[in-house]
């Protein structure tokens, strides 16, 4: 018995065989995908790897390391407390600038879901500034709108109130989560084409059972809504850990207050040169970014409607 079996695993080995057009499609496949591959490998997974690495030694500009351990780690949670005011601040502005943001986004995909024909200029109007990276230009618009002499302070001068320095310490937080509503109009298009793709017959239904606007709202919208809450929440916990370019650059203007986590690794790394000790801040983070991550998407399945529940 056992040598049939054998026999007729080497018979179907042996009749198996690829088509001089199937070898070909198999080995184009491996061209095409060799340029993501290389690229995931070089600057993804290496960086990833090295950092891994880096943290465990004392590392500094000059390539100078020794093997410390878990030193620098313990050091992160004993004996800096500028990490975990960094975290802090963070965090903060993670869950104020996420939540304003998409409250903000929904609403204008709610306005931008009229029939009405100018709502198409409206909407590129809006998704316009998605288009525009956000470095020093759009910062430095900002400071020309919210700096001391700025737009806003000319406009409060009118009325009679004092001009405030929006980019103290004291008022930092509140305005950056306001300069980042400047960005709500990608959010907008994810939020327009799912309400576009609910069905006009749910709304007569409720129409018909006597539900208001806000029971309309609450009942039909938001719940077909939720994959595209639950994406839009990914990506803006995602960007909103990992805020870097903003800080760095109101910072060379003179802002102050912005303590983030990303500019804290950027600081102990190129001006305190400690490049194992930024290393380990990083892996950090990026265990909070994945950690974070994961629980939306495990905790999603309990409120998230994908529309093919029997």
């Amino acid at each position: 018995m056992t040598q049939v079996k054998i026999e007729t695993a080497t018979s179907l080995k042996k009749a198996r065989h690829y088509s001089k057009l199937e070898k070909r499609e198999i080995r184009y496949f491996y061209i095409f995908l060799a340029p993501a591959i290389i690229s995931f490998l070089v600057l993804s997974a290496y960086p990833t790897l090295m950092t891994l690495f880096m943290s465990l030694f004392k590392w500094n500009m000059m390539m100078k390391h020794t093997f410390t351990g878990l030193a620098n780690y313990v050091r992160m949670f004993t004996s800096d407390p500028n990490f975990w005011n960094s975290l802090w601040f963070t965090a903060k502005y993670a869950a104020l600038s996420v939540g304003f943001g998409m409250l903000f986004s929904f609403l204008l995909g709610v306005m931008m879901t009229s029939h009405r024909k100018p709502v198409n200029v409206l909407r590129t109007l809006f998704y316009l500034p998605c288009m525009i990276s956000a470095g020093s230009q759009t910062v430095l618009m900002w400071w020309y709108v919210l700096g001391n002499n700025g737009i806003f302070n000319q406009v409060l001068g009118y009325t009679g109130i004092q001009p405030v320095n929006w980019f103290s310490s004291q008022f930092i937080l509140p305005s950056i989560i306001f300069m980042g509503l400047w960005g709500a109009g990608g959010g907008m298009i994810f939020f327009v084409s799912g309400i576009k793709g609910i069905s006009d017959d749910f709304y007569e239904a409720a129409v018909i059972d006597g539900a208001n606007a806000w029971k309309r709202m609450m009942r039909i919208t938001l719940p077909m809504l939720s994959p595209v809450i639950v994406y839009n929440l990914i990506m803006g916990v995602i960007g909103a850990l990992q805020q870097f370019m903003l800080a760095y650059v109101l910072n060379t203007f003179g802002a102050s207050g912005m303590n983030f986590f990303a500019l804290n690794i950027y600081n102990q790394a190129f001006k305190n040169n400690a490049f194992g000790y930024a290393s380990a801040l990083a892996v950090v983070l990026f265990l909070i970014v994945l950690g974070l991550t994961l629980l939306i998407f495990n905790t999603s399945g309990k409120w998230v409607f994908y529309g093919d529940e029997s």
